[in-house]
């Protein structure tokens, strides 16, 4: 394979090449004459697409694929045979599948058939857990799986465990608002470190999470090897985000206990809104950061959305402070989508306008450093520029809440998503007993 760029990415390309079945998807072999040159050629659709190869890929992206299990055919062991929308999808073992003699787990097939029942209500997963009416579950409230592991019963029937994951909470703040309808709160580094202080994130983790998270100083997971272990977590400190505050010119000149300073030529008082997408917990969070904030003479005003406006919002930088997160895996996770500062311009994922060119070129040379060591000191940079900027308040990264049966051998869990490998749970008969069921 000859990659046309430099990248510390490419060696992972071919992980995620997903064969396609050619008798199925191209039976006419229409793709037969076509080559990636073509495929990447800026006069591709003028000079080589026809009106059969117009066919095919209207054909190959008809949302019928995506839906109906007769279509849903890939060249895993398994073949979706039922799907009952909001309700369960029911995959079987296929017959003399080619992989069947494959080792890797990732091949294995020992269930006959696997069924993913949707429960959307968390009183009803711990009910089903109760009585054992499923397997296995990745969907379990932190406090519901507490108290399960303190019976007997469940944890006789059960194994169970909270997993560390990639993924992070952040409170985001705006960096590069417009000054008229997006006041410049957080433009001085020192305000948002004050921020910093203020988030009681070490409380959140207790009351919202029951001590269910980690916490990490920068974008990168502690789990990983990247990761900058020398920085800080930043505490809370009142009297700190007090200090930073006065300094940067924000002080209660009118003795409403809400600090002020004049901006543009005009009286701002701090009072920002605090965007966040709307659910019982998230609110709590929200109002929590805003108690806290208050005593430092800041005032946020929680703002709860759908995630249709949440998101746009974020896109458009039409926000003062915003709480999201981050899913992540195992694997490198590009800083280009986040942190570079194109990704502001272009309305990407860079919401909160970071980034200069420094950031920009360690970005590009972590991308394109494949020597490990250089590849490790160009990101742990970018975690010190980001740490001291403070785009970002870093809350905490949750955990996976698994259980799985007994009565299966190889219950193991995983960091990486979904946690599981169904496919090489193996029955285990021994532990099998009336009340089990089979």
């Amino acid at each position: 394979m000859h990659a046309h760029k430099l990248h510390v990415d490419n060696k992972y390309v071919l992980s995620e090449l997903y064969i396609q079945q050619k008798g199925l998807w191209d039976p006419n072999g229409v793709l037969d004459n076509i080559s990636f040159t073509d495929l990447l050629s800026k006069d591709f659709n003028k000079n080589i697409s026809t009106e059969e190869l117009s066919k095919f890929f209207n054909n190959f992206n008809k949302d019928d694929n995506s839906y109906i299990p007769e279509k849903l055919v890939g060249l895993g062991p398994y073949q979706v045979s039922e799907w009952e929308s909001g309700q369960y999808i029911t995959i079987k073992r296929k017959e003399n599948w080619w992989g069947k003699s494959d080792s890797s787990i990732y091949n294995a097939s020992y269930p006959n058939k696997i069924i993913f029942r949707i429960i959307t209500d968390k009183i009803s997963v711990e009910l089903a857990l109760k009585n054992q009416t499923i397997d296995v579950s990745t969907a379990i409230e932190t406090k519901t799986l507490m108290d399960l592991r303190k019976r007997e019963d469940f944890n006789r029937n059960y194994t169970s465990d909270f997993i560390d994951r990639y993924a992070y909470s952040y409170l985001g703040m705006n960096t590069k608002p417009d000054g008229i309808q997006r006041k410049k709160f957080f433009v001085d580094k020192k305000v948002r470190r004050a921020i910093a202080y203020t988030v009681p994130v070490d409380e959140l983790i207790e009351i919202i999470l029951h001590g269910k998270a980690n916490r990490q100083a920068a974008q990168i997971s502690h789990l990983k090897k990247t990761y900058n272990d020398t920085l800080k977590l930043i505490p809370l400190d009142i009297e700190k985000a007090k200090k930073l505050l006065t300094e940067a010119g924000w002080t209660d000149t009118d003795g409403d206990n809400i600090r002020d300073k004049i901006v543009d030529g005009e009286k701002l008082q701090f009072s920002f809104k605090l965007s966040y997408m709307s659910s019982p917990t998230s609110k709590v969070i929200a109002h929590l950061i805003k108690e806290s904030m208050y005593k430092a003479g800041i005032n946020a005003i929680p703002t709860p959305m759908d995630f249709t406006l949440f998101y746009n919002n974020a896109q458009e930088h039409n926000f003062d402070a915003m709480l999201g997160g981050w899913g992540g895996s195992a694997s490198y996770s590009n800083p280009m989508q986040l942190w570079h500062t194109t990704s502001w311009f272009t309305k990407g994922s860079n919401f909160c306008g970071f980034g200069d060119a420094e950031s920009d070129a360690l970005i590009e040379e972590a991308n394109t450093s494949l020597d490990f060591e250089k590849h490790k000191a160009a990101l742990w940079k970018l975690q010190s520029k980001i740490y001291n900027e403070q785009p970002y308040v870093f809350l905490y990264s949750t955990k996976n809440k698994i259980a799985i049966h007994n009565k299966f051998d190889n219950r193991n869990m995983y960091t990486e998503r979904p946690g599981v490998i169904l496919n090489n749970l193996k029955l285990n008969h021994k532990n099998l007993s009336p009340t089990n069921g089979e």
